[in-house]
């Protein structure tokens, strides 16, 4: 991926240079040139093999994010103690009243006919 990026932009410049050098010779004044660069610039060299090169940015992104959040934890152990604490108390509480539905409300009784037990 890097040697197709590298020679996608070396080509790029040498195109944008070569154009330029060529109007620069031609005699039109430095306004021009300068302005005929930057339109040529708005074109991506990239432009029908992006899929390819940008194909799992994200994931390097999402790994290298993970590292740093890690490395921020490790830096900070109190404020980790009180986020996995937090954490903990909120799943457990969760749980335990979830627990508490299903047993009162959504478990069927047990008798033969629950609709009839009314």
């Amino acid at each position: 991926m890097s040697n197709l990026i590298k020679s996608s932009v070396k080509n790029y410049v040498y195109t944008v240079s070569s154009r330029s050098k060529n109007c620069w010779t031609a005699g039109l004044p430095p306004q021009q040139v300068r302005a005929m660069a930057v339109r040529q610039g708005k074109r991506t060299p990239l432009a029908g093999r992006t899929p390819q090169i940008w194909g799992w940015v994200w994931l390097e992104g999402l790994i290298e994010d993970s590292r740093y959040s890690l490395r921020q934890l490790r830096k900070e152990v109190g404020f980790t103690a009180v986020a996995v604490l937090t954490l903990a108390l909120g799943i457990g509480a969760n749980a335990a009243v979830f627990a508490l539905l299903y047993a009162v409300i959504l478990k069927p009784l047990p008798v033969p006919n629950p609709q009839e037990a009314v």
